[in-house]
């Protein structure tokens, strides 16, 4: 519906909840600088000298550029290479500490697989730490089940965790090796399961600060039924060699897709669920728990049914019973004075055409990034939509998408919008970063939103996919022009 100029001309005048005029723009930038297409840019994280570095992949080669803390250019790059005998199969970077995961063949064809701390330090690259994964080989057997690594978030503690191979009616057991840098103690356990080895799924691992492993598990897979399969989170305190089982199940309720968060030693759980197992593409609601330090109780647990206000703002409509399809959970925010749940609705959609002289068809994919929703997790009654409308072609561009962070207890959403869209309600699609430019939203002191769009950033966008991150009060982000890139600083006390 086109709008009367008059009233246009109102809005912007207008101080209101949705928008706002800046003097002076709260991002700077810093120098351009590029990067080869062929690589594949990670993050962009902090280091203890106070600058930032960009990490990048190509195949199983990685590549780390320290940035200048004064103009933002690459200082140098430092390599990370795999060759024919080795490989770098999985790779952590925390802090100025890259853990690294590598394969070693054999000449008689067996895997070797070590653990390898590499630290960043003057801009120089060394390697702090490697031992041998001490796997347990089955006998004549090779196990398929696959390899999970992590460290924690402060960089001291990483772990590596594989389930035994398949045993007919024995129950499952899980290996754990746990190391703890700068003193390079490791130690190694067998966990056992409640459950037949070819009835659980190890979905995802995680380790705390203090050393606490948390295993998220999917069973009842081999009776396939989705009225019995239960999603479980279990918790393995090396000192005390005690395991903690978490049922997340919720009575006559569905778990669909779920997201955990580790922060400050502490695990927050956030899970969608629908009311149909059948329908498992429609979120009905949400339930969110977090457990204590020791990982042994849950400290907090509610479950919220989505409204039917909420459901219309993704669905267009509202029907009785129905959720909300193809929603996804982005991001969980703890914080201490307002913790949030950030969710979006994405999924994949294909445009057909016939040529009607051959009649052969052609389809092209149409990846979708809607609606977000902000969610308090404290206060169900705050509850925030953006009404955001992307589409890119063939994949998902590195465009699409947000990211969101809090800050002095201030909840912002990063996203890029339509170069001519007015609000947050998304009056044109996102289909081009040509036409694109970068938006804020925020939740204010009022528990309202305030959206503008950053000018004069010289045609460049966020990077969505590459996660940026927090100092000082400040956002960092990486921002690209489809050819160059540049890092971005925004003052968040300035919004």
């Amino acid at each position: 519906m086109r709008r009367i100029g008059i009233l246009a001309l109102i809005f912007h005048l207008s101080i209101c909840s949705f928008g706002q005029i800046l003097e002076v723009s709260p991002i700077s930038l810093g120098a351009a600088f590029s990067i080869p297409k062929a690589e594949t840019i990670e993050s962009v994280s902090k280091v203890s000298s106070g600058s930032s570095m960009v990490l990048a992949t190509q195949s199983d080669n990685i590549f780390l550029r320290p940035l200048s803390v004064e103009t933002g250019f690459p200082i140098r790059l430092l390599s990370i290479r795999s060759n024919e005998t080795k490989k770098v199969r999985k790779h952590i970077l925390r802090g100025d500490s890259l853990f690294c995961m590598i394969k070693s063949v054999e000449k008689n064809n067996s895997a070797i697989f070590e653990s390898v701390i590499y630290t960043v330090h003057n801009d120089q690259l060394a390697e702090a730490e490697r031992h041998q994964v001490g796997f347990t080989k089955p006998l004549g057997r090779k196990n398929a089940q696959p390899i999970f690594f992590e460290a924690s978030e402060n960089g001291k503690v990483s772990v590596v965790a594989r389930q035994f191979p398949f045993v007919k009616e024995k129950k499952a057991n899980l290996f754990v090796e746990i190391t703890h840098y700068p003193t390079s103690n490791t130690t190694s356990h067998t966990i056992p399961l409640p459950f037949e080895s070819d009835d659980i799924e190890i979905t995802g691992i995680t380790i705390s600060n203090n050393g606490l492993v948390f295993i998220g598990a999917k069973t009842g897979i081999k009776l396939n039924s989705p009225f019995l399969r239960k999603h479980l989170l279990y918790s393995f305190n090396q000192d005390s060699l005690e395991l903690h089982e978490f049922d997340l199940s919720v009575d006559k309720l569905f778990i669909d897709r779920m997201a955990i968060k580790n922060m400050d030693n502490q695990i927050h759980v956030l899970a969608l669920f629908s009311s149909d197992p059948f329908k498992q593409g429609q979120a009905a609601g949400f339930t969110f728990f977090k457990l204590n330090s020791q990982g042994a109780e849950v400290e907090e647990k509610f479950i919220h049914m989505f409204d039917s206000k909420t459901i219309l703002d993704f669905n267009s409509e509202a029907k009785p019973g129905q959720g909300i399809e193809d929603l996804t959970i982005q991001a969980v925010l703890p914080n201490e004075e307002n913790s949030w749940a950030i969710m979006d609705q994405r999924y994949l959609d294909q445009v057909c055409t016939t040529d009607p002289r051959t009649g052969i068809i052609t389809c092209t994919d149409q990846y979708h990034f809607d609606g977000i929703l902000l969610k308090s997790l404290p206060d169900s009654e705050k509850s925030h939509f953006i009404g955001r409308d992307q589409v890119d072609y063939n994949t998902a561009g590195d465009y699409m998408g947000q990211q969101t962070f809090v800050s002095d207890g201030k909840l912002i959403v990063l996203y890029n919008d339509h170069m001519k869209n007015t609000s947050i309600q998304a009056d044109r699609i996102m289909n081009n970063p040509g036409r694109s430019i970068l938006r804020y939203v925020y939740v204010n002191e009022e528990n309202k939103l305030v959206s503008d769009v950053y000018q004069g950033l010289d045609d460049f966008v966020l990077l969505t996919k590459v996660p940026g991150y927090q100092i000082n009060g400040k956002v960092v982000l990486l921002l690209s022009n489809g050819k160059d890139f540049k890092l971005g600083t925004i003052d968040t006390s300035r919004l």
